[in-house]
């Protein structure tokens, strides 16, 4: 892929600690891939939902993240599961009762939306704004930036993610979405 041009890779990692279907990568072949990416020069992108089987911990999230820092995943997307408008996710959701945010503006990724049997709204609000923090402080993008072959494409990525989360865990809070959340 390199010697082709490509600059990077995207790999949907759902979750670290639990295969989420059938068709989902073990941890194992997905840190193979990280390594050969980054062999081979690739930036390596990926995203995680933090609260997608509904048996994370606090203690699991925070191992989650500390698994994308350990693995050097270059730029990552961080989410809370959505239940998205028509969706199959929204529509188990409202047959058990467990949608708790109607507000459209909260399908992003970015709120709480379906209620987690063992983490409260707020909690997932804090472990995703802290996830964001410490994947894209200057000690995170220094850390990647350090130990990857491509630097000035790695500093140019991170540079640019890391102004987008600041503006983003800025103004995420648990007190805004308690106010917003029966929006229609």
């Amino acid at each position: 892929m390199a010697d082709a041009g490509c600059m990077g890779v995207y790999i949907g990692i759902e979750s670290i600690h639990r295969r989420v279907g059938a068709k989902s990568p073990k941890r194992q072949v997905v840190e193979q891939a990280i390594k050969a990416a980054h062999q081979a020069g690739l930036i390596v992108m990926g995203s995680m939902i933090l609260d997608i089987t509904g048996t994370e911990t606090e203690e699991s999230i925070k191992k989650t993240v500390e698994w994308v820092i350990d693995q050097g995943l270059d730029l990552l997307q961080y989410s809370l599961l959505a239940a998205l408008p028509g969706s199959l996710t929204r529509q188990l959701a409202i047959a058990e009762g467990r949608l708790i945010s109607v507000n459209p503006e909260h399908c992003d990724g970015a709120w709480p939306t379906v209620e987690h049997p063992i983490l409260s709204p707020k909690q997932r609000i804090e472990l995703l704004r802290d996830a964001y923090y410490r994947t894209y402080s200057v000690a995170g993008v220094g850390r990647r930036i350090l130990g990857h072959s491509n630097r000035p494409l790695n500093i140019f990525a991170n540079t640019i993610v890391n102004k987008m989360a600041h503006r983003w865990w800025d103004k995420v809070d648990y007190d805004h979405w308690e106010k917003t959340r029966n929006l229609v």
